[in-house]
C-alpha cells in the first residue's frame, strides 16, 4: 500500500515558509520519495522530516496486506500414535510479510484426529495430509504416523512365553 504525508514549515514567527526538507525512515519498511511512502515489509518504523538542524517525526504502523498465499507449517511431520502436533496456518502477503490466520482445518486420511484449530492426535499407522483453507487459499502438511513403542500390556494365547527384558522383570 502507499500513504502521502505532508510537512509545514514555520520560520520563528509561526508564519508558514518554504523549506527543504529531507524525508527518511528510522527502518527501511518501504520506498519514500517526497512524502509517499510505498510500504513493503510489515512492521514499526518512524518517518523523520528534517530541515537543518529542526526535525519532525511521526511514528508509522505498516500491516501485512492481503493474503495471496498460505502455508502450513510444519510442512513435513513424523508422530508418534498417540501424540499430538499443532500445525499453524500462516497467509503470506504480495511482499512475503507473514501473519496467523484463521483456517479451516481437514486431514485427508483416516490416521488420527484433527481438531477446529489445526491441532492432530495421531491414531493409526499411516500418511496423512493436513490441509489448511483460508478464503480461496489452500495449504497442505504431510504427515507419517508410526507405532507408539510397546507398552507394558500384553496379550497372551495359550503356550505363549513372555520373556521380558528389562531387568528385574
Amino acid at each position: 500500500d502507499q500513504a502521502s504525508f505532508t510537512v509545514t514549515a514555520f520560520d520563528a514567527y509561526h508564519n508558514i515558509t518554504t523549506a527543504d526538507v529531507v524525508w527518511s525512515l528510522t527502518a527501511p519498511l518501504g520506498e519514500l520519495a517526497n512524502g509517499t511512502l510505498q510500504a513493503r515489509r510489515a512492521g514499526t518504523t518512524a518517518l523523520v522530516v528534517s530541515a537543518g538542524p529542526v526535525q519532525a517525526r511521526t511514528t508509522v504502523q505498516v500491516q501485512p496486506g492481503p493474503v495471496v498465499r498460505l502455508q502450513v507449517t510444519p510442512l513435513q511431520e513424523q508422530l508418534l500414535a498417540g501424540k499430538t502436533l499443532q500445525f499453524r496456518a500462516l497467509g503470506y502477503d504480495a511482499y512475503d510479510n507473514a501473519r496467523d490466520v484463521d483456517a479451516t482445518w481437514s486431514l485427508t486420511g483416516e490416521v488420527g484426529q484433527l481438531d477446529a484449530t489445526g491441532g492432530l492426535t495421531a491414531g493409526k499407522q499411516g500418511i496423512g495430509q493436513v490441509t489448511a483453507r483460508v478464503g480461496g487459499f489452500a495449504g497442505q502438511a504431510q504427515t507419517r504416523h508410526v507405532a507408539a513403542k510397546c507398552s507394558n500390556s500384553y496379550h497372551l494365547s495359550s503356550g505363549a512365553e513372555v520373556v521380558r527384558d528389562r531387568p528385574g522383570y
